[in-house]
């Protein structure tokens, strides 16, 4: 994918202003993709039954939709990054209706999908979402956290192996694109089996977060 900045949803401070004028003066080829989530910043939480709810919604997710495409054509973004976690299990069907209309209509604008999804979850059927997506965006962080035994966030072998269980050429696109996809699998993972220190530094967005292009260069 070609370089791309992340834009925080919310912006206390003003930082949307200050991050467009580095990069209109620094480096005007990275393109600003907003990131809409479902977080209650006042509450520290992820708002999961009033994203259920208008996940469920005809007009919840229409009036949704609107709002966001007609942010991101005013502002000029290549796009969305959408990243609705902690959902109910039973509103991964309505998500992914709203992934697909939301799909076709930053589509109709040349705009595009990027959505953030967890690194191995058994409600995401990762291949339907990369159907409607530019992109997936792996947040490989979940391999030990506060309640697990100490160890690294993402460790390689663990990183490896969620790529090739979850998010194989098989898995995310047909036959005829395979080939593409394993390439660029490949291509992430072997500048850390050169240097293991680089440790895919340089394929990193954040230190949370893999991009994962679903779609054939």
């Amino acid at each position: 994918m070609a370089p791309v900045v992340i834009l925080a949803h919310s912006d206390p401070g003003g930082k949307e202003a200050l991050v467009r004028s580095w990069v209109k003066a620094h480096a005007p080829h990275l393109r600003l993709f907003p990131l809409v989530n479902n977080y209650n910043g006042h509450e520290k939480r992820w708002d999961s039954p009033a994203t259920a709810s208008m996940l469920a919604s005809t007009n919840g997710r229409a009036n949704f939709i609107e709002t966001v495409v007609s942010y991101a054509t005013a502002g000029g973004f290549a796009g969305i990054v959408l990243d609705f976690q902690e959902l109910p299990p039973l509103s991964y069907v309505d998500y992914l209706i709203l992934v697909a209309e939301l799909s076709e209509r930053l589509h109709a604008h040349s705009l595009q999908l990027l959505i953030a999804v967890p690194a191995a979850d058994a409600n995401y059927g990762y291949a339907r979402f990369a159907k409607w997506a530019d992109a997936l965006i792996v947040m490989g962080h979940d391999e030990h956290f506060e309640t697990t035994d100490p160890g690294p966030l993402a460790g390689q072998g663990w990183f490896e192996a969620v790529l090739r269980d979850h998010f194989s050429a098989s898995t995310l696109v047909s036959s005829s694109s395979r080939s593409a996809a394993t390439d660029m699998i490949g291509q992430i993972l072997a500048p850390a089996r050169k240097s293991p220190s680089k440790r895919l530094g340089s394929y990193w967005s954040s230190p949370a977060a893999h991009w994962i292009s679903i779609k054939p260069p």
